[in-house]
């Protein structure tokens, strides 16, 4: 079980699914941001923003989807 804490929503999620939504970048910055959903047991769905994506050229989905795992796991306050 693991737990991941979000200030902004003021709760704890126990072992959240994520479903990537949408990666987002401005035309000539660096960063981007990646919009993903996470659901727990129970059908509670919250709307997560997860900022500084690397823009390059060369990024798939794939990308995306590992950056924002990784972005994730810095909310986990419990393994």
């Amino acid at each position: 079980m693991s737990i991941y804490r979000f200030e902004e929503f003021n709760v704890d999620l126990t072992d959240p699914t994520m479903e990537v939504v949408k990666a987002t970048y401005a035309i000539g910055e660096d960063l981007g941001s990646v919009e993903v959903v996470l659901s727990v047991a129970g059908a509670k769905l919250y709307g997560v923003v997860f900022e500084g994506f690397p823009n390059s050229d060369d990024w798939g989905d794939d990308d995306v989807v590992a950056w924002a795992e990784s972005e994730l796991e810095k909310h986990k306050v419990d393994a």
